[in-house]
């Protein structure tokens, strides 16, 4: 799996981290603070605008949503709709 993680989150400058911020609140349950402390001691108001980034992204961007809909994959969430609901 280590393979893969670097693959979706290695890119310098690419969406790595908020793609992580993004499984950690949606399917970890982290809160923003939980989110932003874990991923080196964001404050949760950077953790909440990089979200909204991300979701923008996503929506104007394929690739990105590629991602998510493998990480939802590699977490084995149900359903492979719109950003895995």
């Amino acid at each position: 799996m280590g393979g893969v993680c670097r693959e979706l989150f290695g890119r310098r400058g690419g969406p790595g981290k908020a793609l992580a911020m993004w499984a950690a609140r949606r399917y970890g349950g982290l809160t923003l603070r939980e989110t932003g402390e874990a991923l080196g001691g964001l404050d949760y108001a950077a953790v909440s605008i990089a979200l909204k980034r991300l979701e923008r992204k996503a929506a104007a961007n394929r690739d990105v949503r590629t991602q998510m809909a493998r990480i939802c994959a590699l977490l084995k969430v149900p359903g492979s709709g719109t950003h895995c609901k």
